[in-house]
C-alpha cells in the first residue's frame, strides 16, 4: 500500500485511490476542498475546522427558536421563528399546526420543498435524507380534555415530552425512578395495583376488598343481663382472631339493644364498648339508656320503673399494632341496677397505614 502525506493543501485537490492510504498533516479548513475518489483506501487524521455553506443539513448542528405546544388532544402547534444550522446559515420559519393527527407524526424541515414551511408525514422514513432536519415528533391521545404529546429535539422546543408504551420497557418504572409526590393530577385508565405478592388490590372496578381489605362481623340475638358495675362480655360477641404483619387502621362498630333499670325513680343506662382481649385495648365506647315507660297493673295501678329498650351505635378508627388481635363487645350496668340486652353486632374491616 501506497502512502501520500500532505504537507500543504492546495484550495482544491483530487485524488484517486486504490488500495493506498492518505495521511493529512496539515489542517482543512473553510475556503479549501479535497475530494477523493476512493476504492478500498481510507482516510486518516483529516481534521475539517469548518463546514462550507454548501454542506448537507443533515451533517450538520441546529438550534432553533420555535415554540411547540398543544393546540387540542389531536393537534400540535409551533411559532414563527428560525432555524439556524453549524455552517450559519439561518432559515424563517412560519408558524404552523399538525393539523388534526390520528397517529405519530413526524414534524420536519425539508430543503426541498419549502425554506419556510415544516413538513408532517406519519411515514418515519420520510423525515431523514440529506436536507432534511427532523425537528419534533407529536402524538394525539384519545382523552379530549387533554393536550397532546410532543417531543422537540432541539432549540427552545416546549413542554409536551411524549412517552410512548413502547420507549418504556417492562418493569422499568419503579419507586427509584420517581420522587416523592411527583404523580400529581393524573387520569389513570385500565391499571391496576398489586401489593408485594402480585395480589390485585385496586383494579378498573375499584377496591377489591374480598382479598386485601379484610373485615368480619358478628350478630348474637342471645340475649343477657347483668348488675355487674365492672365490664362484662356480650355472650356470642368473641371474633375469631386476626394478625396484622404491621401496624393498620381498622374500623371497627358495633349495635346494641338493650335497657337499664329504674332503682328508686333513678334511672341507670348500660356502657359498651369493643375489648381486645389480646392487647388489653378498649375502643368506641358508648351507651344505651333505654326509654322510659309505664306499666300499668290488672288494677289501674301505674308502675313507672320500666324503660324500654332502644337501639345504640357506634363506630370509629382505631390504629392496631403488629401482631394477634382478638375483638369483641363488652358491657355494664352502668352505676347500678340491671342492664339488659336482647341483640348485638360487633364488626371491623382492616384498612391498613
Amino acid at each position: 500500500m501506497s502512502e501520500f502525506i500532505l504537507k500543504e493543501l492546495p484550495l482544491a485537490m483530487d485524488l484517486p485511490l486504490t488500495g493506498q492510504y492518505l495521511k493529512n498533516t496539515k489542517e482543512l479548513s473553510v475556503g479549501q476542498s479535497l475530494s477523493v475518489t476512493q476504492n478500498g483506501g481510507s482516510l486518516d487524521g483529516v481534521s475539517i475546522k469548518g463546514l462550507g455553506t454548501s454542506s448537507l443539513l443533515s451533517i450538520q448542528g441546529w438550534t432553533s427558536n420555535l415554540t411547540f405546544s398543544a393546540t387540542d388532544n389531536n393537534t400540535v402547534a409551533w411559532t414563527s421563528g428560525s432555524i439556524i444550522l453549524t455552517d450559519g446559515t439561518t432559515f424563517t420559519i412560519d408558524a404552523g399546526n399538525t393539523g388534526n393527527m390520528a397517529a405519530v407524526t413526524y414534524i420536519y424541515f425539508d430543503k426541498a420543498v419549502s425554506l419556510t414551511v415544516l413538513q408532517t408525514t406519519t411515514i418515519v422514513a420520510t423525515s431523514v435524507g440529506g436536507n432534511k432536519i427532523l425537528i419534533a415528533v407529536a402524538q394525539d391521545v384519545g382523552d379530549a380534555t387533554k393536550g397532546a404529546t410532543f417531543q422537540v429535539f432541539g432549540g427552545k422546543g416546549g413542554s409536551g415530552q411524549l412517552v410512548t408504551a413502547d420507549n418504556i420497557a417492562a418493569d422499568a418504572i419503579t419507586a427509584n425512578e420517581l420522587a416523592a409526590n411527583s404523580i400529581d393530577g393524573m387520569t389513570i385508565t385500565g391499571a391496576v395495583i398489586k401489593n408485594q405478592t402480585g395480589t390485585v388490590v385496586i383494579d378498573d372496578i375499584g377496591l377489591t376488598s374480598t382479598t386485601n381489605f379484610i373485615g368480619s362481623s358478628i350478630l348474637s340475638n342471645g340475649g343477657g343481663s347483668t348488675t355487674s358495675t365492672s365490664f362484662v362480655d356480650v355472650a356470642g360477641t368473641t371474633m375469631n382472631s386476626f394478625t396484622l404483619a404491621r401496624s393498620a387502621k381498622v374500623f371497627i362498630f358495633w349495635f346494641f339493644y338493650g335497657y337499664g333499670q329504674i332503682q328508686d325513680s333513678t334511672p341507670y343506662d348500660i356502657a359498651i364498648q369493643i375489648y381486645d382481649s389480646d392487647t388489653s385495648t378498649a375502643y368506641v365506647n358508648g351507651y344505651c339508656a333505654g326509654t322510659l315507660g309505664f306499666h300499668i297493673d290488672g288494677r289501674g295501678n301505674v308502675d313507672s320503673r320500666y324503660l324500654f329498650g332502644t337501639m345504640s351505635a357506634r363506630s370509629g378508627v382505631g390504629t392496631f399494632a403488629a401482631g394477634t388481635h382478638t375483638l369483641k363487645l363488652q358491657y355494664k350496668a352502668n352505676g347500678g341496677g340491671e342492664a339488659t340486652w336482647g341483640s348485638a353486632n360487633i364488626g371491623y374491616i382492616i384498612l391498613g397505614n
